[in-house]
């Protein structure tokens, strides 16, 4: 009986209005003046609130930016994708179908989404978080503090000197190190 009472127009209109104000009327009749105003008279909306939110840039891969969802997925209305991820990422990002003599271990295992988000990120090269942040997910701070070069770079990111994805150096070390650093693992302090 309750449930029944509950459903009619005029029953929804009473909690409605006991919620929210401004609820029009089931019945059509106009809604009462509010205090201090005219029946018919227009009440002005105060201003739009507009808080400038410094909101930091969002970078979009172009495939999702021009809806061109069947680049990856089965449809444009299919969360599934085409095939394996590393398979659909490099069939536009070629580069890495060429072999080097080293290949980061995520690259080889083809975790892409790993480091990198698929539609758009706050990060450049769409990037799931600061880049440094995100080497350290995997290698140990306090272990690289202790190689004289990257110990002398707090803010410098890692790319700066390695490649994240593949090189032909050793330790993904890029054309642009001039220096080759020895192959010594640092010693542990006792």
């Amino acid at each position: 009986m309750l449930l029944a009472a509950g459903c009619a127009s005029q029953t929804k209109h009473e909690w409605l209005t006991f919620f929210f104000d401004g609820v029009s009327n089931p019945r059509g009749a106009p809604l009462p003046a509010p205090p201090g105003h005219l029946p018919g008279e227009t009440t002005p909306l105060p201003p739009a609130r507009v808080t400038a939110l410094a909101e930091p840039p969002m970078f979009v891969h172009q495939p999702y930016a021009d809806r061109k969802c069947v680049e990856c997925h089965a449809s444009n209305y299919s969360q599934r994708l085409k095939g394996e991820v590393s398979a659909i990422c490099t069939g536009c990002h070629k580069m890495f179908l060429v072999k080097a003599k080293y290949t980061h271990a995520p690259v080889e295992d083809g975790q892409c989404t790993l480091c990198h988000q698929p539609h758009q990120a706050q990060e450049k090269f769409l990037l799931v978080k600061n880049s440094r942040e995100l080497c350290f997910d995997c290698h140990d701070p306090e272990y690289i503090a202790k190689i004289p070069a990257c110990s002398q770079s707090d803010a410098t990111p890692c790319t700066a000197c390695h490649n994240p994805h593949q090189e032909d150096r050793r330790f993904l070390l890029h054309g642009l190190v001039k220096k080759t650093f020895p192959a010594q693992k640092p010693t542990p302090e006792k």
